[in-house]
């Protein structure tokens, strides 16, 4: 945030905690006639809380202080101030004070957590960028096979966008077979793969938006959050790796016949 929006910012909460006040003298106006001398701070009362809250310590010492003068615009004083008068004074300010600081947690507690989203959110588009970067795909799954998360070498590698995997089985990646399979238990199911390829990789089949199939190197990791298990594999295509281990295979071949 630019100094210029920080004071633009911190004059806006000034000015609704005046307007606040405004509102609230002219409702205890309009109801004069009824409660006449009765309750004349109880209507500012809101103003305060709702103006710390929204500004912090200052704005509802603002709206505490405007509320406490148009409070006294509805108490007699043609006798000095009374006994009861000051007394509901007192209990005004008390009030205000314990308003204040309870307006001022929630604005704190409020500033606290925009902050903590603006930092996770500033490290997850980090982390998003650099993932993005790696050449080899990056899939997220929950303990059910859904997909979470989605890289963009992902979608160059399978021809699918984000939009249109997230929130879907991970088994469109894979070949017929396994989507026909009775996996029975789907955690079971994970906790087998996983088992298969984990820390050493796997060469398994992946298949295209198109239908093609293509041999992929995966790892896989497991993390647990909140109690929910999910699944992260990284995906390489081996395609031309293929081709030319069957080339140098050929040519071998051809060297070993030529020799004969």
């Amino acid at each position: 945030m630019t100094v210029d929006t920080a004071i633009r910012v911190r004059l806006i909460r000034y000015w609704a905690a005046i307007g606040m006040a405004l509102a609230a003298f002219a409702i205890r106006l309009g109801l004069d006639p009824l409660l006449g001398v009765h309750a004349p701070f109880l209507f500012f009362l809101p103003t305060v809380v709702i103006a710390a809250a929204i500004g912090g310590l200052r704005p509802g010492l603002l709206a505490s202080t405007l509320g406490f003068l148009g409070g006294m615009a509805f108490v007699p004083l043609d006798d000095g101030l009374a006994f009861e008068e000051s007394v509901n004074v007192a209990a005004y300010w008390g009030m205000c004070l314990l308003l204040v600081w309870f307006g001022q947690r929630l604005h704190g507690a409020q500033q606290h957590a925009t902050s903590r989203a603006s930092e996770l959110a500033a490290r997850e588009a980090h982390l998003r960028s650099i993932l993005d970067t790696v050449p080899d795909g990056m899939i997220v799954i929950d303990e059910h096979g859904i997909i979470q998360s989605y890289s963009r070498a992902a979608e160059r590698l399978f021809g699918y966008a984000a939009e249109e995997m997230i929130g879907r089985n991970v088994s469109m990646l894979m070949p017929l077979q396994f989507q026909k399979e009775d996996r029975g238990s789907t955690v079971q199911h994970l906790a087998a793969v996983m088992q298969r390829v984990q820390q050493k990789g796997g060469v398994v089949d992946g298949v295209r938006n198109d239908g093609t199939t293509f041999p992929i190197e995966l790892f896989v990791g497991e993390m647990t959050i909140d109690d929910k298990r999910f699944f992260t594999g990284f995906v390489r295509d081996l395609t031309e790796w293929r081709e030319m281990s069957c080339a140098c295979r050929s040519c071998r071949l051809n060297w070993y016949t030529s020799q004969d």
